[in-house]
């Protein structure tokens, strides 16, 4: 059997120098045999008292080595061990469990979602806007002036004789609607008869008309416009300072047209063009005379007319 050589570890403050420095021959292990059984067999050769101290300190540097090495485990341990035990429920093990005979962890119970309680839709509000409001009554004055021919001259194919008439006079407005209107038209008309001498007409209409106001609710007023009505003419002249007068006559009148007035509060200002058709009455005043041609006054004449308008409405 193969002897070696080994080295028997000391025991700190009991060996002495010729015992740390002996060298204890012991068999070679056979093949096979591990270190550990071979470290039993070898301390079976020594002496009872080597063989324990040795053992003693073997053990006690195996138990330090063993401490420093679980000192930073201990550290982790320490640091992470209250947040799990403040994460555990009330009652529970380190493992999360609960002991046994133990009852079991209380938790809150998961909200309950409730849906909306279904109903009829809210009711829709509608707030009913009034109407504008607007004056009823209107009262005001016009002028202007009436531009006339015969008919008969115009159907003959001569030269017509035109008749011009300055024209002022009155007006009083009620409003039905906001669209209609009434109008009551009294005006005064008066001009020189073309001819030798020094002839004058005057003419006297009274109007009864409607208004149909396009835009009712704006400033800029637009208006279609109609009349009918009566007019009585007079054919006179001047003689030493009084009027002699030639002819009397009665006409009918129908005017139709257009307007534009811009409203300024209570006040209105409106521009109006009509065409103009009149009739002489035959059976009236001296119209029997001049059945069959004009005389003074046409039989029957039309032209046009154009007059601004002032109002005041309340």
């Amino acid at each position: 059997m193969t002897m070696e050589r080994r080295k028997i570890p000391h025991v700190v403050g009991h060996a002495t120098a010729a015992n740390r420095d002996a060298d204890v021959v012991a068999p070679a292990a056979p093949r096979g045999e591990s270190t550990g059984c071979a470290r039993a067999r070898d301390l079976k050769t020594l002496s009872p008292d080597r063989a324990s101290r040795s053992e003693l300190a073997t053990m006690v540097r195996t138990v330090c080595r063993s401490a420093l090495l679980s000192i930073p485990a201990l550290v982790g341990l320490l640091l992470v061990a209250p947040g799990d035990a403040a994460a555990q429920p009330p009652g529970a093990t380190i493992d999360g469990s609960s002991p046994p005979g133990a009852a079991p962890p209380q938790y809150a119970p998961a909200p309950q979602y409730a849906p909306p309680p279904y109903g009829p839709p809210p009711p829709v509000v509608v707030v009913a806007r009034p109407p504008p409001s607007f004056p009823r009554w209107g009262i005001g004055v016009h002028l202007g002036g009436l531009g006339v021919t015969s008919e008969r001259d115009r159907d003959d194919g001569g030269d017509a004789d035109k008749t011009d008439l300055g024209l002022v006079g009155l007006q009083l407005r009620f409003r039905l609607h906001r669209r209609w209107e009434l109008e009551l038209d009294v005006s005064a008309m008066g001009g020189e008869l073309s001819g030798p001498g020094d002839t004058r007409r005057t003419t006297g209409a009274v109007i009864l008309g409607g208004m149909f106001h396009i835009n009712p609710d704006s400033r800029w007023l637009w208006s279609v416009l109609l009349g009918v009505g009566g007019a009585r003419d007079r054919i006179w002249y001047e003689k030493n300072g009084d009027r002699v007068t030639q002819a009397e006559f009665a006409e009918g009148l129908v005017r139709l047209g257009i307007g534009l007035e811009r409203r300024f509060g209570s006040w209105g200002l409106a521009a109006q063009l009509y065409g103009v058709g009149l009739a002489r009455d035959e059976d009236q005043l001296d119209g029997p005379e001049f059945v069959g041609r004009d005389g003074p006054v046409p039989e029957k004449s039309s032209g046009g007319l154009f007059q601004l308008v002032a109002s005041y409405y309340f």
